[in-house]
């Protein structure tokens, strides 16, 4: 099994469409998969139509093991779960530190669901944060999405440092450039830099594309509704990218 965090210190990166349709795409593969909502904003939740069955009361999450396994919930799309979010859980970094072991909490709770599963992608809040302390600690793969600009290298490092410093064991981490417009020399030329000298950097970009703004639209996976499109075409390429780079990595 693998489990996979798909994390960003800022928002507006393209971070929930990609843990939305690489979660989607395993699912497609055969691969029982489950999408786990920790953004307090909800929007992969959003996306695949689900709503949380204990609204407003993110501590009980944290209360027992089969907790987690009891706000599953099921989608439209085979072999796909969601553990939805909710609000309430901008106040998880609270009832995470507030427990002993904070850093074995979460690997705890992930243990009550994942012989269920073959792969688990985790949508991350955008924040250096005791959850995310959490969720390190707990992950076999940390998948990090960057807009090409000059602030992208600046961003992975501090990420790199927090990985680092978080956990002992830091887990796996790789990058790739989202919302890339390659008519523009700019984005070219940074995408050609980090690919040929920043470890883990995968080699597919995302582009900035229409149908994939549209998930918000349609609610739903890309791969769902557009599998011609240059979007869907990079998202599948990226899943085999990366699933490749875990497999031999």
């Amino acid at each position: 099994m693998s489990v996979i965090a798909v994390y960003s210190m800022k928002g507006g990166v393209g971070k929930t469409t990609t843990a939305v349709n690489l979660a989607h795409l395993s699912a497609r593969s055969g691969r029982p998969t489950l999408l786990i909502d920790l953004d307090p904003q909800g929007a992969a939740s959003f996306y695949l139509r689900v709503k949380p069955k204990l609204k407003g009361k993110a501590g009980k999450l944290l209360s027992k093991k089969a907790a987690w396994a009891e706000q599953v919930q099921g989608t439209q799309f085979a072999l796909l779960d969601v553990l939805p979010s909710d609000f309430s859980y901008r106040h998880l970094d609270v009832h995470i530190a507030g427990t002993s072991k904070p850093h074995k909490q979460l690997k705890g709770l992930l243990k009550a669901v994942d012989s269920s599963y073959l792969d688990i992608v985790i949508d991350c809040a955008p924040a250096l944060s005791e959850v995310a302390e959490a969720v390190f600690a707990a992950v076999d793969v940390v998948v990090v999405p960057l807009v090409p600009s000059p602030l992208a290298s600046r961003s992975l490092e501090r990420v790199d440092a927090f990985l680092a410093k978080s956990v002992k064991k830091p887990p796996r981490r790789y990058a790739f450039f989202s919302m890339v417009d390659r008519r523009r020399k700019l984005h070219r030329e940074l995408i050609a830099h980090h690919v040929s000298n920043t470890p883990g950097m995968l080699h597919i970009t995302v582009p900035n594309n229409s149908q994939i703004e549209r998930m918000g639209v349609e609610r739903a996976p890309l791969l769902s509704f557009d599998q011609r499109g240059a979007g869907a075409k990079a998202t599948v390429a990226l899943w085999k990218e990366l699933t490749d780079q875990i497999k031999h990595g």
